[in-house]
């Protein structure tokens, strides 16, 4: 297939542009990619950019030209073998969480349980499994997962396996940052949990690789600075917003209403560690289309009023959630403030100052208990609002981690 695009649609940062029409090449049902193999435009040499309206310009993406001919976008993170100890009885153990394909050589036609427990790894019951464990021909005598697993113990009936192997999958990166401590448990925790952030990154940071290996939002304002600190590479994070904000202004972001906030959030989170003007310039319009859309919703004191059965998440704990809702909201319109001053908007940033500053107000005056020194639901005051309180926390905002001894 080829596709023509104008020529307003690329140029380069060094001053040359195209005149007249270009011809990108893409197979079906592909996204188009652009190869000029020599010159002084050689796409590999020059640097180039695009832009989605003419206006808006940011550095193009760039993939090595594979000699296979797969397509950039369709090549697979390289494999790792990763060999297990025991078995012990019948599992056997990968010594730590790991993302792949499990393979060995057997006869018959064994089955396979995995889980990130020895319990897990035991259960029989496919009412709870989380992941499929089918498993399909890998040559001769050989057996492999059909899909990329989620674990650390594996066990196999049925056969006695031969040369079982995980073939793991990890995005290519190097730990820049580090830390240790006396306290060696302390020590730990941050390594694992830099690990785990490296296990979830892909084409995108995903919430998890055990279910749905999916981007969610909610994660991002952590994972911004768990990557800043661990390995200082925002692409994936770039990438993670700007899926997630494609719906910006016309549909709740991952269809939850508390889940724009913590996008906008993010977005200022970015801006905080690694200070992407580039980034923030094209999705700027995005932004405030999302702020737009939200304040379209709120009440004539400024309060967001989601319409009847949206679905505001906070936690999967039922209770009163307005509080906590108003606290996203009024954290979400600091950010967007912090945003506007990082693009010179400061008719913006005033005008949403001093709309945060009063819905700030609003709150002290209606869920703020001072005799028991804690947030509370107006309809319902018992018991106090502990997510409005961790809210006010990680928020930074220290007007509202303050308010306990005004």
């Amino acid at each position: 297939m080829k596709q023509s695009i104008p020529a307003a649609c690329l140029a380069l940062t060094s001053g040359f542009a195209f005149t007249g029409v270009l011809t990108i090449r893409a197979g079906v049902g592909e996204p188009p990619a652009l190869l000029v193999e020599q010159g002084p435009m050689a796409t590999g040499n020059a640097p180039w950019q695009w832009s989605g309206d003419g206006t808006n310009w940011a550095p193009a993406v760039a993939f090595a030209q594979t000699r296979s001919g797969v397509l950039p976008h369709r090549l697979e993170v390289a494999a790792n073998t990763v060999k297990p100890t025991g078995p012990e009885g019948e599992l056997y153990d990968f010594g730590r969480e790991v993302l792949g394909r499990i393979a060995f050589r057997a006869q018959g036609k064994p089955a396979i349980f995995v889980g990130e427990s020895t319990a897990e790894a035991r259960n029989n019951a496919p009412r709870h499994f989380e992941e499929s464990p089918t498993l399909v021909p890998d040559g001769e005598g050989r057996w492999i997962s059909e899909h990329p697993l989620a674990f650390r113990y594996l066990r196999v009936t049925g056969a006695e396996p031969a040369d079982v192997e995980c073939r793991a999958l990890f995005h290519p990166t190097q730990y820049r940052g580090a830390f240790a401590c006396s306290d060696e448990r302390l020590t730990r925790i941050r390594m694992h949990s830099a690990y785990t952030h490296r296990l979830c990154q892909f084409d995108f940071i995903l919430d998890g690789i055990k279910r749905d290996r999916l981007p969610w939002v909610d994660n991002m304002n952590l994972s911004v600075a768990v990557e800043s600190y661990a390995f200082g590479d925002p692409e994936l994070l770039r990438r993670t917003l700007t899926v997630l904000g494609r719906t910006a202004g016309t549909s709740d972001i991952n269809g939850i209403v508390d889940y724009n906030f913590l996008w906008v959030i993010g977005h200022d989170a970015l801006q905080r560690y690694f200070a992407d003007a580039v980034h923030l310039r094209r999705e700027w319009p995005r932004i405030r289309a999302m702020v737009e859309r939200a304040a379209a919703k709120c009440d004539t004191n400024g309060l967001v009023r989601p319409p009847k059965n949206a679905w505001v998440f906070i936690d999967w704990v039922d209770f009163d959630k307005n509080t906590s809702l108003q606290m996203i909201w009024l954290w979400a319109q600091r950010a967007w403030v912090r945003l506007a001053e990082r693009m010179g908007d400061q008719a913006t940033a005033a005008a949403w100052t001093r709309r945060a500053d009063a819905l700030e107000k609003l709150l002290r005056d209606r869920a703020w208990d001072s005799a028991k020194e804690c947030w509370s639901d107006p309809d319902k005051p018992v018991p106090p609002s502990r997510h409005a309180h961790v809210l006010s926390v990680v928020s930074g905002d220290r007007r509202l981690c303050s308010w306990g001894a005004v």
